[in-house]
């Protein structure tokens, strides 16, 4: 019997803050995100668009749509992985992001659900004792 082929996509996000374009003063927390997708099928896989959904702490949605990423809709091999970094501002020190991205190829399409990540900044009080926003 032959073996069926499949699309697997594995997304991983790394979340880092920004202090030096943050202000905390102002309620603007800036953080960087690094997204790396790899291919873990067996058959090539296009990222063909993106939909992230971005949530600060006072439940204020953000979302980022649209065709590829950074400009691109990478086409990736089995084993092969692509990474590319973007930023979000939130209001507020801790937030989640959460999202959807879709890839194809001749044939279905994938639709791969990342599980929501956290974004957290903590801020320190003036006696040195972690506040909470």
């Amino acid at each position: 019997m032959a073996e069926s082929k499949r699309y697997e996509v594995l997304v991983e996000p790394v979340a880092r803050f920004l202090a030096d374009q943050s202000d905390p003063a102002k309620n603007q927390f800036v953080f960087t995100y690094t997204i790396t997708i790899t291919n873990t099928g067996d058959i090539a896989a296009q990222l063909l668009g993106r939909h992230w959904i971005i949530t600060d702490g006072d439940h204020k949605v953000q979302e980022v749509k649209g065709l590829g990423v950074v400009g691109q809709q990478p086409l990736l091999q089995p084993g092969e992985s692509f990474e590319y970094t973007s930023g979000a501002s939130i209001a507020t020190s801790v937030g989640t992001m959460q999202g959807v991205g879709s890839a194809g190829s001749i044939g279905p399409i994938l639709v791969n659900q990342s599980p929501a990540r956290s974004l957290q900044h903590a801020i320190t009080s003036e006696s040195g004792n972690p506040a909470h926003p």
